[in-house]
């Protein structure tokens, strides 16, 4: 309509000019009715002139309400993002949490006897992994893009968990499967070093600042704590209840609520563009904001203790 109505503006002109020639040429009745025809041909250009105004407000009208629209669903995306990222993180932290407390258990139930002996070793194992990969984990994560980073963090949990799953339930016919176990704890751990601080470290500073970031990271950090609770207690009761049955369901629960919480970041990555952004490389604000400020006598006090010493000493923080 908006191409159409323009043209017959433009031949109605021409129609016009057309009709004056007409008219100046030809005698005195054929000049009336070309006079006629001249009248009704402006009459028609100045309809398809406000015909075409008027289409071309009502776009206006239908652009301005549409991106209304848009900014409304932005905004109310927005306002939801926060509660979405605590979701998230609340399906890993409390059924991760539940497995974690479970396993020992299970463990001490099916080995057998008053024996800690596979506890122990699965604390061991769960803890040396900690101590000498959790470093190199979260370096590869700083580095590696927000969403790919977290899915395979959870993928390692999924599949941790699996394995451990399976060689709780194989232990109880010959204890070697304990192998099976630790190992899985331990590919499970070291992917909850990066899925359980990713929303809190990576993700809410991205999508918020100032007063709602510290309102998203007081959410998350109750959600924590609150892990910390309904975590062993959804454990202990499923395992009360539920016989030998209960670390199955433990771990089925781990592992079927890693897929809503790694769906939910998967929608905040696509629907919030700073999420997509390339990661800034160098010390974070905070590290920038508590560098302290050394005077130049500290400063040669500093270098003076420096050349004192003989050897580097090398400490390591676990």
């Amino acid at each position: 309509k908006k191409a159409l109505l323009p043209m017959a503006s433009t031949a109605g002109y021409q129609a016009v000019e057309t009709v004056d020639e007409a008219s100046s040429s030809q005698t005195s009745p054929l000049g009336r009715v070309a006079r006629g025809a001249k009248a009704l041909a402006l009459e028609a250009s100045e309809k398809a002139r406000a015909a075409c105004a008027k289409a071309k407000l009502k776009s206006r009208e239908a652009w301005s309400s549409t991106a209304s629209a848009m900014r409304g669903l932005v905004e109310r995306a927005a306002s939801h993002s926060g509660t979405m990222l605590v979701a998230s993180h609340g399906c890993t932290t409390i059924f991760s949490t539940a497995w974690e407390f479970s396993l020992p258990l299970a463990l001490l139930d099916t080995w057998g006897g008053s024996s800690l002996a596979a506890p122990a070793a699965l604390t061991l194992a769960v803890t040396l992994t900690t101590a000498l990969f959790a470093p190199t984990v979260g370096r590869w994560s700083d580095d590696a893009e927000r969403l790919p980073s977290i899915r395979v963090a959870r993928a390692a949990q999924v599949a941790g968990t699996s394995l451990s799953l399976a060689g709780v339930w194989l232990v109880r016919r010959r204890r070697s499967w304990l192998v099976l176990v630790l190992l899985g704890a331990s590919v499970e751990a070291a992917g909850a070093t990066v899925s359980k601080g990713a929303a809190k470290k990576e993700w809410a500073p991205q999508m918020f600042q100032g007063e709602a970031l510290s309102r998203v990271t007081f959410r998350l950090s109750t959600i924590s704590q609150i892990a910390e609770i309904a975590g062993p207690f959804i454990g202990a009761v499923l395992l009360a209840y539920a016989g030998d049955y209960g670390a199955i369901l433990v771990g089925a629960l781990a592992i079927f609520f890693e897929l809503p919480a790694q769906l939910i970041m998967d929608a905040l990555y696509l629907n919030i563009p700073a999420l997509r952004r390339a990661k800034k490389k160098g010390p974070t604000d905070f590290a920038k904001k508590t560098k302290k400020k050394i005077s130049p006598l500290d400063q040669d006090d500093q270098d003076q203790d420096q050349d004192d010493d003989e050897e580097p000493c090398a400490v390591v923080f676990v």
